[in-house]
């Protein structure tokens, strides 16, 4: 898996250097120093860049929460990769909002602050990033996913695989107490943050 191309066509002894996935991993060496290739080689398990509907239908789920009635929101979004999110955001909401990314990939990150020069863009770990406490109005994401903790010292006795600690920081340390928040997650993922409410036996 820590190859750039499918681990199923290295079983079948093909010359992958023939074939797509090959030829692209050849190009990107040509391009990258081998720390930035092992970089986007890591990041690739929970790189994923969201369609534009989805991160339509986040944003509409924004303004209906009365996102667009704030005055200069700040608006943050961690794990952006490129600022896909950014991109979409809707301009009304884009014209009067200070905009915070985070990207752990050095590549990316760069792409992304040439993208969005105007954005305060801080490309490390999300848990490194110094966004002060209680400053972010607005957060959006589809976070990244995967079976791996990222250590924060701020949250010794939290013990969490990704996604979960860019929910806690972003709650309990960033968040203001008013401000909204949207990330794509699964119902897996979803569970643990969900109210439990009575059943109709009155048990929870």
């Amino acid at each position: 898996m820590g190859e750039a191309f499918p681990v199923s066509e290295r079983a079948k002894g093909w010359n992958y250097d023939e074939k797509p996935w090959g030829k692209r991993r050849k190009e990107l060496q040509e391009i990258t120093t081998p720390q930035e290739f092992t970089r986007i080689e890591g990041s690739r398990l929970n790189a994923f860049y969201t369609t534009p509907p989805v991160i339509d239908a986040m944003w509409k789920t924004l303004d209906n929460m009365g996102v667009g009635k704030l005055d200069n929101p700040r608006v943050m979004e961690p794990g952006a990769g490129s600022g896909r999110f950014l991109g979409y955001e809707p301009k009304d909401i884009t014209n009067k909002s200070e905009r915070v990314a985070v990207e752990l990939d050095p590549v990316t990150g760069r792409i992304l602050k040439e993208l969005y020069p105007k954005t305060e863009t801080y490309v490390m770990g999300f848990e490194q990033a110094p966004i002060p406490k209680d400053s972010i109005d607005v957060a959006i994401s589809n976070v990244p996913f995967g079976n791996y903790q990222v250590f924060d010292p701020s949250f010794k006795k939290t013990k969490r695989s990704l996604p979960m600690p860019f929910i806690i920081i972003t709650l309990s340390k960033q968040w203001k107490s008013y401000g909204l928040a949207v990330y794509w997650l699964s119902l897996l993922h979803m569970r643990p943050w969900m109210r439990r409410v009575p059943n109709q036996s009155g048990n929870t």
